[in-house]
């Protein structure tokens, strides 16, 4: 799938994650010998059904998926997407979530789940950033703001967001995974 949303969102994510390193060009993803499946389930303009990311999720898992970033969220409670977590994590997947952007103590779903890694973001200084959702359901914090990735068009920029902290974490559990191959998601 293509990232048409405007100055990319699914790009830089998948930068973050697995851009190779020792190009010469642009930068290095925290796994960059991590293999990526992009599956699109939103439109150009951001929005997303639960229907289209559900379907997607079961792609992932059916199709070898070990680690699935989730970096986008919503207050209202689907229990599609929830049955479609629960789903890819009885089969041992690994669920990380962008905790939301809108500077509040309310986390937005899936990052609420019980069964995600809930990722608020950090500035340059380690303290939670002004727009990162927070409180007790936040699992772990990564870096957030202004992190240098690809993008649309051969472009590289800073992109800040909860959705560029949690790659980072996803990143990272893929690095563990390669590690320990026989551990559980849990």
């Amino acid at each position: 799938p293509m990232d048409d949303y405007t100055g990319g969102h699914g790009t830089p994510v998948g930068g973050i994650v697995a851009a190779k390193m020792d190009n010469y060009i642009g930068i290095a993803g925290v796994a960059p010998e991590a293999k990526i499946m992009a599956l699109r389930a939103g439109t150009a303009g951001g929005y997303l059904e639960q229907d289209d990311v559900a379907e997607a999720i079961i792609y992932g898992v059916q199709n070898g998926c070990k680690i699935i970033n989730m970096s986008f969220g919503d207050y209202v409670y689907s229990h599609l997407l929830k049955e479609a977590v629960d789903y890819g994590t009885t089969r041992g997947v690994i669920f990380v979530a962008s905790a939301g952007n809108s500077g509040n103590d309310r986390l937005q779903f899936p990052a609420a789940y019980d069964n995600t890694i809930a990722v608020g973001a950090t500035d340059w200084n380690n303290a939670v950033t002004g727009f990162s959702n927070y409180g007790s359901k936040i699992d772990v914090v990564a870096p957030g703001q202004n992190i240098l990735s690809t993008g649309t068009n051969n472009f590289y920029g800073e992109y800040s967001g909860t959705s560029f902290a949690a790659p980072q974490v996803a990143g990272v559990a893929a690095l563990i995974l390669a590690d320990h191959a026989l551990w559980t998601n849990d």
